[in-house]
């Protein structure tokens, strides 16, 4: 059952239409929000905050407190500690060089603990209480060692620059309950006859951005396989299923101007560089027209729109929505999500504006530049939708004339998928909920199935509504972009 959901948003009502979740979906929605991490690692550093205060009200008492324990210049020592206890705390707590923060507090409690706890020579029964002070004391460390590996695993692993989760590979449906009811859903949405002697079989691709991986695997996430390692943090896939080819995008390191464009067979083989390192800054999500014989992609921090010819040559710029390092600072300029209308030579693009900033925006222009007119400078661009809270893939609904999008920023309107009409103005409506920072988005429109990825490390399904919603797998790195084509099977006839 849908149940509407009204927004206020600056001045005027907005209606959303948000489906059922599972409830230990809402549980982990609660566990990963940003309260619940601020509440632990206030939590983490309440001992510290406490003590640094304290020994600062009473400096006289933090120095016979070191005087006590035996250390040198008890004045400097004293004055040390109440300096890593408050600076260690603020950086944890600010975000700022939390990894640093981490590693200052971690080292400072590792010494303390040898220095205040020494147990094995203290006799019994004195001895208990300080074991296992020392203990708990070797817990704060692991907590503070665990806060920097998160830290310093997210400016390395996420080129978005925000903390990404990650797991252990393990293929696993949560909502087992649904899977009898959806069973032949899924069937039928997977296999379609297409002549006598062939079958097309519905395939899925997906991009793993953390282990550099591209996976395939049927529609229910059977038949799951590695095809394509050591890709440099792949972002966005598209797959030509005639010529047996699939594309995908890297973004390089973080701000480098080294991402490409590679091709492969649909098995991974052959693979090859179509667009070098040096041509596209940060290229994202892509988009194929098999009939058009062109491959169009959104280019992050170049703050453009591009295209080239499949096997990468021609390559042309369609819109530059900015131009140099002081405009790239500038993230409402930056691409990232694009779909093409071929039938009324449209493309249409995000610029997803900072972190649930709500200035996201989706545009619409033509597929060619009007004459007299350049890139950076075109009268035929609309915003179709703006204030959006941070929209990443986009997806057209052709036949249906709808326009899906993904979007990262925070709910309610954030962490969702949408559409809306693309013919009419119309609200957005909100048909997918309770994504852990959603990105990748896939249409099986014959099938009417859609298929989402989130950097938490899970692929869902869902009809094209948002109803049957499932998470058939999780905890699979941190996943970004994902394509579905019907792959042509040969079978004997009978």
């Amino acid at each position: 059952m849908n149940v509407p959901d009204i927004i206020l948003r600056r001045g005027r009502c907005e209606m959303f239409t948000e489906t059922d979740t599972p409830l230990w979906r809402t549980g982990a929605d609660l566990l990963t929000s940003r309260l619940i991490r601020t509440v632990a690692m206030l939590g983490l550093c309440a001992a510290y905050l406490q003590g640094g205060l304290q020994k600062l009200v009473d400096f006289s008492g933090a120095v016979a407190e070191a005087q006590h324990f035996g250390l040198p210049l008890a004045p400097v020592t004293a004055t040390a500690t109440i300096v890593t206890e408050l600076a260690g705390s603020v950086l944890i707590l600010s975000g700022y060089y939390r990894w640093i923060g981490a590693l200052w507090l971690a080292g400072f409690t590792f010494i303390a603990t040898f220095v205040a706890n020494r147990f094995w020579q203290m006799p019994l029964p004195d001895r208990f209480g300080v074991e296992n002070a020392f203990f708990e004391h070797l817990g704060l460390v692991g907590g503070f060692l665990l806060v920097a590996y998160l830290d310093l695993r997210a400016i390395i692993s996420s080129t978005e620059g925000r903390r990404v989760q990650s797991g252990p590979a393990i293929p696993s449906d949560p909502d087992a309950s649904d899977r009898k009811g959806h069973a032949m859903t899924l069937l039928q949405a997977a296999t379609k006859k297409a002549s006598p002697g062939a079958i097309r079989s519905g395939q899925l691709f997906f991009l793993e951005l953390s282990g550099g991986r591209i996976h395939s695997m049927n529609p229910d996430g059977s038949d799951r396989k590695i095809i394509v390692t050591n890709a440099r943090f792949p972002d966005g896939i598209a797959v030509d299923a005639e010529a047996g080819h699939i594309y995908w995008s890297n973004m390089g390191a973080i701000g480098v101007d080294d991402g490409s464009i590679e091709r492969a067979d649909l098995d991974g083989t052959n693979r090859t560089v179509i667009v070098p390192q040096g041509i596209t800054h940060t290229p994202k999500q892509i988009h194929l027209d098999k009939e058009g014989g062109k491959l169009y992609w959104c280019d992050r921090e170049g703050m453009r729109v591009m295209r080239a010819n499949l096997d990468g040559s021609q390559v042309e710029t369609l819109i530059e929505s900015g131009r140099g390092e002081q405009e790239r600072r500038d993230q409402t300029r930056w691409c990232v999500g694009i779909a093409v209308d071929p039938k009324l030579r449209k493309i249409y693009w995000t610029q997803k504006g900072p972190d649930n900033g709500g200035m996201g925006r989706i545009f619409r222009a033509g597929i060619d530049i009007p004459k007299g007119e350049s890139a950076g400078n075109r009268s035929d661009i609309e915003v179709i939708f703006e204030q959006l809270p941070e929209p990443i893939d986009l997806e057209l609904d052709i036949t249906n004339r709808l326009l899906y999008w993904t979007d990262r920023g925070d709910p309610p309107r954030g962490n969702t998928v949408n559409r809306a009409p693309i013919d009419k103005s119309s609200v957005p409506e909100i048909v997918v909920t309770h994504l852990m920072e959603g990105i990748g988005l896939a249409l099986d429109v014959r099938g009417n199935r859609m298929y989402v990825t989130d950097l938490g490390g899970s692929v869902y399904s869902a009809d094209l509504d948002g109803k049957n919603k499932r998470n058939f797998l999780y905890a699979q790195g941190n996943l970004t972009g994902i394509a579905y084509a019907e792959i042509r099977t040969n079978v004997s006839e009978k």
